[in-house]
């Protein structure tokens, strides 16, 4: 459904848990796979916070570790955001971080 306030801590709105996909490894059937795809989700999630950060802030994307796996619950966690150079994010920007496939990285 729908994101409430009341879904939250008061002041605190949590857009990963309200809006992302998350995996409950115990409801799947076998074990082994439920914990296989929440690995598999915890990687590409991180992997796509990098990669906006890098995109938008390079000195502050070159920072983080685009291996960490990372899950709201995640200590260590990436930050909410990041400095960026004054004019370097623009509607043409986030257009390009959008349709950004990891163009010229390993990934």
């Amino acid at each position: 459904g729908w994101w409430s306030p009341k879904d939250d801590a008061p002041g605190v709105f949590d857009f990963f848990g309200a809006y992302g996909f998350s995996i409950d490894a115990k409801s799947f059937a076998d074990r082994a796979e439920g914990v296989l795809q929440k690995d598999i989700l915890s990687v590409y999630s991180s992997r796509r916070m990098w990669r906006v950060f890098s995109l938008l802030s390079p000195e502050e994307g070159a920072k983080l570790d685009p291996n960490k796996a990372y899950l709201p619950e995640t200590k260590g966690a990436y930050p909410a955001s990041v400095p960026a150079p004054k004019g370097s994010v623009s509607p043409r920007s986030v257009m390009n971080v959008l349709r950004d496939h990891y163009e010229g990285t390993p990934y």
